[in-house]
């Protein structure tokens, strides 16, 4: 982002850390830096006339395992061979990871299409307007991720944002500028500008 400065919420909110620490305990949240995933495209590709039209279809995406790595739906999904992209209207995607409650994501549109990043060749699932991101745990427990755009690299369940990002959970919510996150292991990062500092609210009932 222009202008912004990147850092982790650890070392930029010293004031916050106690509350935090007790918040990542309970929601099992980590706040560590973890690796750039590679340049996200900020553009969706310039598309003409689709070579195929689907209504309420759904792609599934399987491992080299044989186990199932996400499944994605969609109102309407019109793919486009030269540009080798494919856009989707109201998707709805659920990433599954072995031992781990699954993650469901939603939006008004977005693409998919394969990207090459500092990880490889792999699909990249884009996601804009309305975008919400949930995990709901046996215990009862929830995270919700919600942002104007997301890009999501299913295969490493990995989504970044550059933009207004909200955390939710049953103990408070917290806010950012942009935001990196490792799905499968917990671990995020959190961006901020010096006028618009990452801001978290704790409930405390649920520390009673």
């Amino acid at each position: 982002m222009t202008g912004a400065a990147e850092r982790p919420v650890r070392s930029s909110h010293r004031w916050l850390l106690p509350l935090l620490a007790l918040a990542v305990a309970v929601i099992g949240l980590m706040v560590l830096e973890i690796p750039e995933p590679g340049p996200p495209e900020t553009t969706e590709a310039l598309l003409e006339t689709p070579d195929l039209i689907m209504t309420g279809a759904e792609i599934y995406q399987y491992r080299g395992t044989g186990t199932l790595e996400y499944v994605l739906s969609a109102d309407e999904i019109r793919h486009f061979d030269p540009q080798a992209v494919t856009r989707l209207n109201a998707p709805r995607l659920t990433l599954y990871a072995e031992g781990e409650a699954p993650w469901q994501g939603e939006a008004a549109f977005g693409y998919l299409r394969r990207a090459t990043t500092g990880a490889g060749e792999e699909d990249l699932v884009f996601l804009r307007q309305d975008v919400r991101l949930e995990q709901h745990r046996p215990d009862g427990s929830h995270l919700t991720l919600a942002a104007p755009s997301l890009y999501l690299y299913p295969e490493r369940q990995y989504a970044v944002t550059e933009q207004d990002v909200m955390i939710d959970s049953r103990v408070g919510t917290t806010r950012a500028e942009g935001m990196q996150a490792d799905l499968k292991s917990g671990f995020v990062r959190l961006t901020s500008r010096q006028d618009s500092p990452v801001h978290t609210i704790l409930l405390p009932d649920q520390f009673k």
